[in-house]
């Protein structure tokens, strides 16, 4: 039997970045750096950022708890639980260049899938030899949105609970007093399944 249900899509993107700024500084001194010396930046500090973590915390604590994700990663598929006290690990997800936060809620009031994304270009590295890996030069300019910001909302769930449009929109203000957002858009989706 086919099933349409329509969704709730809300997209912000920010010129604020999420990305520690000590990673930033370290990439801007060296202009050739290794997998290895890379690696052992990010393995000797704690992973941060101010916006990263006010975003993650603002979806934790959002009236009381109602945008709060049960399941989180840093890629699909999402495999961690969430932990509303303790935000550490998916503030160091977010973090990095290229990293994400994805996560979702689906028992407790009404469901809602996350994706936050700091679109900020990850180092690449290409293999010269078995022993040996050569930093490659970007060949496109940092984006002129560093963050990006993905919320889906299932329409018939959020009327159940009393919540359409304006309740969305409340979300995006919220979410431009703690990234400043440069462009959006809410649109309706209709999605199409088999049960």
């Amino acid at each position: 039997m086919e099933n349409n249900k329509l969704e709730i899509l809300l997209t912000a993107f920010t010129k604020e970045d999420f990305t520690d700024e000590r990673i930033i500084s370290f990439r801007q001194q060296h202009d050739d750096f290794t997998f290895k010396e890379y690696s052992a930046l990010l393995n000797s500090i704690t992973i941060f950022n101010n916006n990263s973590q006010r975003i993650i915390d603002f979806l934790a604590h959002y009236q009381n708890g109602c945008l709060c994700p049960q399941k989180c990663d840093a890629y699909e598929p999402l495999k961690e639980i969430f932990n509303p006290d303790d935000i550490s690990a998916p503030v160091k997800w977010l973090s990095q260049p290229g990293g994400a936060f994805y996560c979702k809620r689906r028992r407790t009031r009404f469901k809602c899938d996350g994706a936050i994304e700091n679109r900020r270009s990850r180092p690449i590295w290409e293999r010269i030899d078995k022993k040996n890996q050569k930093l490659l030069k970007p060949i496109v300019p940092e984006p002129e949105f560093l963050g990006e910001i993905k919320l889906w909302f299932n329409k018939k769930d959020l009327l159940n609970h009393e919540k359409g449009i304006p309740f969305i929109e409340e979300i995006l203000n919220e979410i431009d007093k703690i990234v400043k957002i440069s462009k959006h858009t809410i649109v309706q989706l209709e999605m199409s399944g088999f049960f």
